[in-house]
């Protein structure tokens, strides 16, 4: 398969229009990494360091995600260098083609470090054909993860060929058409026996400051009985971002012990209900706003224990504050909070961290996918 290949070097002028087969991409880097070395050293009178902690595969869609997936490389450039492979899936395009670059960058130390880009721009008929090219273009020696930017189908092969070969997969439920539809999707590919690797959303790590406020809200010694009297869980959210109220939902009841029922979607409200460890009915409503964010507005949590009840509500006020209150017998407090949203470059680089299996995501994903199995009643 024959491909065109366009070599780049960030601190060097630039080399292009070279044209060599798929199969020489590994060659053709080795070339450039001796290149931008002579060239470094040259002018700058220093040997850089090639600095590699992982490969990166980010796989993207259209203008706009080239542009989130270039925005999050020149991010993680600055602290987890890595070779990156971008594949942009091309509806015009007829074959297989490539651009590679070195980037290199001053560290903190003065030593001048660089890691290495491939851009590879795939028609969508030769997608069966990106895994044996990924599979030789991987640092072997680190650790592997995959993005899939946007819209992605977990049954096709190349979703699962190239899953094989990395460590970690990233996607970011939120920006898929039939978010409910993935997510089910996605915890039956993790429950799929023989699956070695681990796997996360982007949506339940925006969510993570949320999670935090509830459990430490709940951690008082008046509150702390309350938590186990759960009886309603109303959360609001921006249309894109019903899967990270789902999550939600569904890490509450893997932490609380709760065995998720059924669920009914009426209009823009999903109802479902759980029941409690110690029996009792909890009543959970996930409501779809009007609303131009992408992110969850409010959760409200009404406990009861005997006689006292306890309230919270976490509402959003802007893209950077939240506001917390807090109702138990005799106590009302209110706290507005720094919550400013993670971008995705931020999002990403989190995600890069992790190494092991998120037990907690895997088990709210489960409870929040059972809800989804019962589903009843009109979209």
């Amino acid at each position: 398969m024959a491909s065109t290949v366009n070599r780049t070097a960030v601190v060097v002028p630039a080399i292009r229009g070279r044209s060599v087969s798929v199969e020489q991409l590994p060659l053709e880097l080795a070339r450039l990494w001796a290149e931008v070395s002579a060239q470094v050293e040259a002018e700058h009178q220093q040997i850089p360091i090639q600095t590699n902690v992982l490969t990166l595969i980010a796989v993207a869609r259209g203008p706009l995600e080239q542009r989130i997936v270039r925005d999050t490389l020149q991010h993680l450039a600055e602290v987890q260098p890595s070779r990156a492979i971008a594949v942009y899936i091309d509806n015009v395009a007829d074959k297989l083609s490539a651009d590679i670059s070195a980037m290199c960058r001053p560290a903190t130390d003065g030593r001048i470090t660089c890691y290495e880009v491939v851009e590879l721009h795939a028609p969508p008929q030769q997608l069966d054909a990106l895994p044996s090219v990924l599979h030789e273009l991987e640092l072997y020696d680190l650790p592997s993860f995959i993005w899939w930017v946007g819209e992605v189908d977990l049954r096709s092969n190349v979703f699962r060929s190239t899953a094989r070969l990395v460590e970690r997969v990233i996607i970011d439920t939120s920006r898929c058409e039939d978010a409910a539809a993935v997510l089910q999707e996605y915890a039956a590919f993790l429950g799929q026996e023989g699956n070695t690797c681990t796997a996360s959303d982007l949506t339940w790590a925006r969510a993570t400051s949320w999670r935090e406020i509830v459990a430490q809200s709940f951690d008082s010694p008046l509150a702390r009985d309350l938590l186990w009297g759960i009886q309603n869980v109303e959360i609001d959210f921006d249309p894109p971002a019903e899967t990270q109220a789902l999550l939600f939902a569904g890490w509450l009841a893997s932490r609380l012990g709760w065995d998720p029922v059924l669920a009914e979607r009426r209009g823009s409200t999903l109802r479902a209900i759980a029941t409690a460890a110690n029996g009792s009915t909890v009543a959970v409503a996930l409501n779809r706003q009007a609303s131009a964010g992408s992110s969850l507005r409010s959760i409200r949590i009404l406990a009861r224990d005997g006689t006292s009840t306890a309230r919270m509500t976490i509402r959003r006020r802007d893209d950077r504050l939240a506001s917390v209150l807090m109702e138990t017998p005799g106590i009302r407090q209110e706290r507005v909070i720094p919550d400013a949203r993670p971008g995705i470059p931020d999002l990403v680089s989190a995600e890069l961290l992790a190494h092991t299996r998120d037990r907690v995501f895997v088990e709210a994903l489960r409870c929040a996918t059972h809800w989804l199995s019962t589903l009843k009643g009109n979209a």
